[in-house]
């Protein structure tokens, strides 16, 4: 893409000092630029009169196929042109040495082999002055060339001949967006490639009255479409919608006359290229001199209705402006673009700097980025430290909280185990009171025992002796006199 914007930037650059040489062989044969319209070819006249007023720098050669035609000429064309010739190409070929560019708008006859030899030699003669050619095509429908699609078959044939690139298609192009009343009114978009974007100054929407869709054939000889990209050397200028969809009107039937689509087939939908252009350095003199073909799938001129209407169905068009930006283009002679023209280049000049910038640019926005993460990683890695550290607080002051309790576990086994020594002192003394009171049962045991002994020998003596009662009653008196001392002891 670099190595091609600065072929386009050289070839921009030799189109300004062209127009200096343009100029000052002007001054020697005091004309501008000779341009020829082809009408030999079944072309109409309409716009014509149109196209020569908007261009009063060009000195403009219309071609007829016979007298006839030059009588049926209408009389602003008879009166705008400078000369009419009358004949096919390969008759006027001596002549054409006197012209810079020519202009073939939507052919309804076939180019012989001898004219477009003559086309050929003419594109690429020993001169210095920018030349060009405009071939204007059409869409497939039937109403121009019957069902030979002529306009198209007849403009590659032509294309192929000079070497070109460019192909127009053997489809028809509808758009549902921008449209005229009808969808195959397509109304293009000028928005040319880099660095032909001066050519959209003050036109923006073209009329393209049923067109087709513009491709091109890669070093295989495959035809590829315009729409996703362009080969070195061609510039996409104008374009449909992005909903734009390819119609094939013929053949309407296998083995039918007419060709199907190359690049595109009927139902494909999308972006697709009106109007581009193909530049060439020829190496002449130890210089390299522009060649440039303008190829349209409408044409400037002529058809139903040409490109450079201005008004149609109520809608605006930028047609004659587009048109005359164009032409200043590719004749070299530029008028009021080349003062935008150098601005562009200037601007471009600056273009690798200002890229160099940007990368450097992208470069630190990069670092940046990178920066940017590292802090975000850097602050994630400190929010979590800090969840941590209020983490190891919480366990701390669990800890705190548990030592606590712990004291007061210890304080409260201490308590418990002075209370412990207290019981166990009081166990003590009652182990002692224990003690005395068995020595005291151990005494009313022993004078229990005497006191039985006593009673029976009391009974015994009572069984002997008269007043045996009374001494059985002082007996158990005193029996229960033990008794009660024995019961009140326990009770202690």
């Amino acid at each position: 893409m670099l190595e091609n914007r600065k072929a386009s930037l050289l070839l921009l650059a030799l189109l300004l000092v062209s127009t200096l040489t343009a100029g000052a062989a002007s001054a020697a044969r005091d004309t501008g630029p000779v341009v020829l319209v082809d009408l030999s070819h079944g072309e109409a006249t309409s716009g014509l009169d149109t196209l020569f007023k908007i261009m009063p720098e060009f000195q403009w050669v219309v071609l007829v196929a016979s007298e006839d035609d030059v009588a049926n000429l209408p009389d602003t064309v008879k009166l705008l042109a400078k000369e009419i010739w009358v004949g096919s190409l390969a008759d006027v070929a001596d002549m054409l040495g006197l012209v810079d560019g020519i202009i073939v708008g939507q052919p309804a006859a076939e180019f012989t082999p001898d004219e477009i030899a003559v086309l050929t030699d003419w594109f690429f003669s020993d001169s210095n002055r920018v030349k060009f050619i405009w071939l204007a095509g059409d869409s497939d429908y039937p109403a121009q060339g019957g069902n030979l699609e002529i306009a198209q078959s007849t403009i590659n044939a032509i294309l192929e001949s000079l070497g070109a690139q460019l192909r127009h298609d053997y489809v028809s192009v509808e758009d549902p967006v921008n449209y005229a009343k009808k969808t195959y009114r397509v109304i293009g978009t000028v928005e040319p490639d880099e660095p032909l974007g001066f050519l959209a100054v003050g036109a923006q929407a073209v009329l393209f009255h049923g067109p087709g869709a513009l491709a091109y054939v890669d070093e295989n000889g495959e035809w590829r479409s315009l729409s996703e990209g362009a080969p070195e050397g061609v510039f996409r200028i104008i374009w449909t919608s992005d909903q734009a969809y390819i119609v094939e009107h013929q053949p309407s039937q296998p083995g039918a006359p007419g060709n199907l689509g190359m690049a595109y087939a009927a139902g494909d939908t999308g972006r697709f290229v009106l109007m581009a252009a193909e530049t060439m350095l020829v190496p002449i003199e130890d210089s390299q001199v522009p060649r440039i073909i303008l190829l349209s799938s409408e044409t400037p001129y002529g058809g139903y209705q040409p490109m450079i209407t201005y008004l149609y169905k109520g809608i605006p068009l930028d047609g004659p402006r587009f048109v005359r930006n164009v032409l200043l283009w590719a004749s070299g002679v530029m008028g009021e673009l080349k003062a935008l023209t150098q601005l562009y280049l200037g601007v471009q000049a600056n273009t690798d700097n200002l890229n160099q910038l940007s990368g450097k640019v992208a470069d630190l926005n990069a670092r940046l980025s990178q920066l940017k993460d590292a802090v975000q990683r850097t602050q994630d890695s400190i929010k979590n430290l800090q969840q941590q550290l209020e983490g190891l607080k919480q366990a701390s002051q669990e800890v705190e909280n548990l030592k606590a309790a712990v004291d007061e576990l210890q304080k409260s086994l201490s308590q418990l185990n002075q209370a412990l020594q207290q019981l166990e002192s009081t166990v003590g003394d009652q182990d002692g009171k224990i003690g005395d009171l068995r020595n005291q049962l151990n005494q009313l045991s022993q004078q229990l025992d005497q006191l039985k002994t006593q009673v029976e020998e009391a009974k015994a003596a009572a069984e002997k002796a008269p007043s045996s009662t009374t001494a059985m009653a002082g007996a158990v008196l005193g029996l229960l006199a033990i008794i009660l001392a024995a019961v009140a002891l326990t009770r202690k």
